[in-house]
């Protein structure tokens, strides 16, 4: 995407991600998955500390919320590892891919 088609993304999403959470609540599935498609974002623009935050604050949620093999968990468990690579963050990323292994 272009710098600026990728700025038109990221302010659709946000928009979503507000109106789900007005919509259907903080602890909705697809409310928690607007807020990480956010974090996506930050990855595609290789903004990696405020995608592991978003990803991992979407992670904890889910986790609270709905059990560990559902699918969205364990997709966000395997870009957070991958994320955790690329920061040098090997152990933790490890934590990561085993989760995402065993909820599979």
């Amino acid at each position: 995407l272009a710098c600026g088609k990728i700025s038109i993304a990221k302010d659709a999403i946000e928009e979503c991600y507000k109106i789900r959470l007005v919509e259907l609540g903080p602890l909705h599935i697809d409310t928690i998955d607007s807020y990480c498609q956010i974090g996506y974002i930050y990855i595609y623009t290789r903004q990696f500390t405020l995608a592991m935050s978003m990803l991992s604050e979407g992670f904890k949620v889910m986790r609270a919320v709905f059990d560990d093999s559902n699918e969205k968990i364990v997709d966000i468990a395997t870009e957070i590892g991958t994320l955790c690579v690329q920061l040098g963050e090997k152990p933790r990323a490890q934590w990561y891919f085993n989760f995402a292994l065993r909820s599979c």
